[in-house]
């Protein structure tokens, strides 16, 4: 359980970097900060649905840790929306 946890939370500290980086690189095409987290949550039910087809309902570990990851680019997605929306409102002021 902890393993799962810890992948979890590696995956939200990495697309939020990179989310971060590549806001600061491209200060001016918000877009683009979303596409980690949208690409890691498509890759993750991705993962998801092949381990089903291949280990069906036997070894649900691969399933279970990209369950996590989905979680995690959610999370994250989430986060970098309501960062650039504070970070929008104080430039406002």
């Amino acid at each position: 359980m902890t393993d799962i946890i810890l992948i979890s939370i590696a995956v939200l500290i990495l697309l939020l970097v990179l989310s971060y980086t590549i806001y600061k690189k491209f200060p001016h095409k918000k877009p683009i900060m979303y596409i980690p987290s949208i690409f890691g949550f498509i890759a993750s039910l991705l993962l998801f649905v092949i381990s089903l087809i291949i280990g069906k309902f036997e070894g649900m570990g691969l399933g279970v840790i990209s369950i996590g990851a989905a979680l995690a680019s959610l999370l994250a997605l989430m986060v970098a929306a309501v960062l650039d929306y504070f970070s929008k409102e104080s430039k406002g002021r």
